[in-house]
């Protein structure tokens, strides 16, 4: 019977930290995609095996709720996953993060699509479910998150803040802009006095994929204790969403 959940640890370097020597959200979002890929290929549905069909998973949306501060040093950093469910064009992951085998810092919800690469549309899952997969169960009682349809609110209006040109180190395999870079710009192009806080949640929504040699426009609204960031590209169509509610 196919694995239930897939643990990855990884060990958290002095070199990954950011200046205020925390594990930056682009790095950690990035070890949640690597934990996703990795079960995804146990179960035999991995990168490896769709590429030879043109297809590939793609990261639709994400929360993040903390319950404690980001990652620290001197401890590995636990990421347990698990699919929640397969409808149509969706699956449904949950992640659990953590630094002990005790205590959880976060807990995440996602959506993926499986995306042709020929059309670059997203295509039905029925024939690739792993038909003895048991969804994910968390005998702990873990809270995960609920991901809005919505992250930033139809009353907020960003404001452009600058532009960024998808580069050859932006891009992955996919061909297109990468999950870490869509958020390592985003985070850019915050105040930088906000980033001396910690992170309460965040949300993601990757609307429409960037090739390279794409201009992107960045804008962004502030509220209190919470900052979005909208970024758009030829004709101000939206392309990446994110929210982040601060402790």
């Amino acid at each position: 019977m196919s694995s239930q959940t897939y643990t990855l640890q990884s060990t958290i370097r002095p070199f990954d930290l950011d200046f205020r020597q925390r594990y930056p959200l682009s790095r950690l979002v990035s070890l949640m995609v690597e934990a996703a890929g990795e079960h995804a290929l146990e179960l035999g549905i991995g990168e490896e095996v769709l590429l030879e069909e043109g297809r590939t998973w793609v990261l639709r949306r994400l929360t993040i709720d903390f319950e404690d501060a980001t990652p620290v040093l001197g401890r590995p950093l636990i990421i347990d996953t698990g699919v929640r469910s397969w409808s149509g064009m969706r699956s449904d992951r949950v992640f659990v993060l953590r630094q002990s085998d005790d205590r959880a810092f976060a807990s995440a919800s996602s959506e993926w699509v499986m995306l042709d690469f020929a059309t670059r549309r997203p295509v039905r899952l029925s024939d690739r479910a792993p038909v003895d997969l048991l969804p994910y169960t968390n005998a702990g009682g873990m809270e995960f998150p609920m991901v809005p349809r919505q992250v930033i609110p139809s009353d907020v209006a960003p404001s452009l803040v600058g532009a960024h040109t998808v580069r050859y180190s932006d891009m992955d395999l996919n061909r297109h802009f990468n999950t870490s870079a869509w958020i390592a710009t985003t985070m850019n192009h915050l105040p930088i006095n906000h980033l001396d806080r910690e992170m309460k949640s965040v949300s993601i929504s990757f609307i429409r994929e960037a090739l390279y040699g794409d201009t992107l426009d960045v804008h962004r609204a502030s509220r209190e204790d919470m900052d979005f960031v909208r970024i758009t590209g030829s004709g101000g169509a939206t392309h990446y969403e994110q929210s982040v509610v601060w402790q």
